[in-house]
């Protein structure tokens, strides 16, 4: 991709104002949510918001981490082979430490109950202790989540009563295709 992902490179169109518009509130703004779901299909910028958070906050000095879901269990998986240089320990401490944990594509993975219940651990701790947390699914609804990736996750993430987490959806066509 040639063009870095900021909020001043962002291409707002119909359907993105108010993700744009909280993608930034949650970067500036220490009150507030510290949860932030991102909402929509496949292409509509939820990606470039969690890099734009991303790069704001590191901005003002926060530690960041941006992570595509797979990824991060394959990363979590590693520290169980034969010479590694991680354990499990060790770096679920790392990513629970970061100001700024910014997680993509929770449900693209083929999900096992290992995966689950280590991403469950790394929202929950986030989600009990209000450290910063802004993630980005298309998974439509907290059902369709909690289907894939069980249902205390997707319960946190849709916690929009108690003000801990705020979900904003994207009902834009794709950027790729429209």
């Amino acid at each position: 991709r040639a063009t870095t992902a900021t909020f001043e490179t962002f291409a707002s169109r119909p359907g993105t104002e108010q993700a744009l518009e909280a993608a930034q509130s949650f970067a500036t703004t220490p009150a507030g949510a510290s949860i932030l779901l991102l909402v929509g299909e496949v292409g509509t910028g939820k990606s470039h918001l969690l890099e734009a958070i991303g790069r704001a906050c590191l901005a003002v000095g926060k530690t960041v981490r941006y992570e595509v879901v797979p990824e991060l269990l394959d990363r979590l998986r590693s520290t169980y082979r034969a010479g590694s240089d991680e354990d499990l320990h060790s770096v679920m401490e790392w990513y629970r430490r970061v100001s700024v944990l910014l997680l993509d594509d929770p449900g693209l993975e083929k999900p096992t109950a290992w995966g689950i219940e280590k991403l469950t651990m790394l929202v929950d701790e986030r989600y009990r202790n209000g450290g910063w947390l802004a993630l980005a699914t298309n998974k439509p609804t907290r059902e369709a989540l909690g289907e894939h990736m069980g249902p205390r996750l997707a319960d946190r993430l849709w916690d929009t009563r108690t003000g801990v987490s705020q979900v904003v959806y994207l009902t834009c066509g794709s950027y790729r295709t429209g």
